[in-house]
């Protein structure tokens, strides 16, 4: 979720926030900042306490219910660093002024580069105030602008520079999947383009009511593929009876597909999804499916196979 900053008819999002899952040090053991230094590391983060765990999320959820979060991402592959970048970058008029003094460690290539788990979250509330009540200790990192840069002490960023350059992988990567002209557009467009999102004026939100008939439904996963968890959810809410499948269900006879009247092959990341969409394909035992599934996972879109009445 991208960060909201005053201005432009937008509302003040508040302050941004750090939330240690984990409650362990910042290592950089198995992280891609070890990887690009050609390392594997040591020491690796790691979740010191379940029940803290459990209930420092569990109060975030309820955060989130109450509508005090305006902003939140996790922290993941990249670390922390990456974490702020991409919640600024589905703006074009969104930057950063963070400050760690309130942290312990002092070493910043870790605190950026460890990939321990946890959130930055931003809030017009106390969130301090609100999760100590429950023992769970969050810690203020910093605030919201409009200035374009990622500011951490003496280290400024450009956040279009950063934008353009974190897109270059994907946009070689689609060069080779569709004609290279529009994949050279697409990448000179992305720091020019913001994240908008217009639903329609009849869209409530609310949950549709249960459909009287369904038709069986099966969302094909692997290895280099992604979304199928948003696929059939959407399916399930949309009144499909859904089923999980994943290839080896198929490659070992636990499933046959026998009594599925839909098929849905969704995409695939793009560093994965041609050796995924072999993969399946070869192995797949409807013979007239297996040609849509490489098309549909080389391409990174989704395909819905009528398998009709069998």
């Amino acid at each position: 979720m991208p960060c909201l900053v005053e201005g432009k008819g937008a509302p003040d999002g508040g302050e941004l926030y750090y939330l240690d899952f984990a409650q362990d040090g910042f290592h950089l053991g198995g992280s891609s900042f070890a990887q690009t230094l050609d390392k594997i590391g040591n020491e690796t983060p790691s979740v010191q306490d379940a029940a803290y765990f459990k209930t420092a999320f569990n109060t975030l959820q309820e955060f989130i219910k109450k509508g005090s979060i305006t902003a939140g991402h996790d922290i993941g592959s990249g670390g922390l660093i990456t974490t702020l970048l991409e919640m600024c970058f589905p703006s074009t008029a969104v930057g950063m002024e963070i400050d760690f003094a309130a942290l312990a460690e002092k070493d910043l290539i870790k605190i950026l580069f460890s990939e321990k788990v946890g959130v930055v979250l931003q809030s017009k509330e106390d969130l301090v105030a609100g999760f100590a009540k429950v023992g769970i200790n969050i810690t203020p990192i910093g605030t919201v602008n409009s200035r374009s840069e990622l500011s951490i002490g003496e280290l400024q960023l450009s956040l279009p520079a950063m934008r353009q350059h974190w897109m270059a992988t994907s946009t070689k990567l689609e060069a080779q999947q569709t004609a290279a002209r529009l994949a050279a557009v697409r990448g000179d467009n992305v720091v020019k383009q913001p994240l908008k999102f217009s639903f329609p004026s009849s869209f409530t939100g609310e949950k549709p009511a249960q459909k009287k008939q369904t038709i069986k439904a099966a969302v094909i996963r692997e290895k280099g593929s992604n979304s199928e968890r948003e696929m059939a959810y959407m399916m399930d809410l949309s009144g499909f009876e859904v089923r999980d499948v994943h290839m080896t269900d198929l490659i070992e006879g636990r499933e046959t597909l026998e009594d599925i009247q839909l098929l849905v092959a969704v995409g695939g990341f793009s560093n994965s999804a041609p050796c995924a969409a072999n993969a399946m394909a070869d192995a797949f035992p409807i013979p007239e499916a297996a040609p849509v599934i490489k098309t549909t996972l080389s391409l990174n879109s989704i395909h819905l196979f009528n398998l009709g009445k069998r």
